[in-house]
């Protein structure tokens, strides 16, 4: 009902079981924007771990519960696989928390 489909391609999958498998059927596919919304610790290490190297340069990877007092795992997570890239903070929301654009 959004009229998105020339723009944009929802996959809603469980990220444990399907992501890693995904991304190997299409070893061409990066992505410009991706919303990560994960629960499980190990899901988050994984969906990161797989994910980060197919953000384009300038694309930007959208955190749900980055620098949550419940999530503090997200944190950690993330600063060990996206290194040195800026973590933007959204002041002006609660959900989605932060997002990186990522640099050459």
């Amino acid at each position: 009902y959004l009229e998105l489909e020339d723009y944009i391609i929802l996959e809603k999958m469980n990220l444990a079981k399907n992501f890693i498998k995904y991304l190997k059927k299409k070893p061409w596919l990066e992505f410009k924007y991706a919303f990560v919304d994960c629960g499980s610790s190990d899901v988050l290490e994984e969906t990161i771990k797989s994910l980060w190297p197919r953000i384009s340069v300038g694309g930007i990877l959208i955190l749900d519960h980055f620098s949550f007092e419940s999530t503090p795992q997200e944190k950690t997570i993330v600063r060990k696989h996206i290194k040195n890239h800026k973590v933007q903070q959204l002041p002006f929301s609660g959900h989605p928390a932060a997002y990186i654009q990522k640099k050459k």
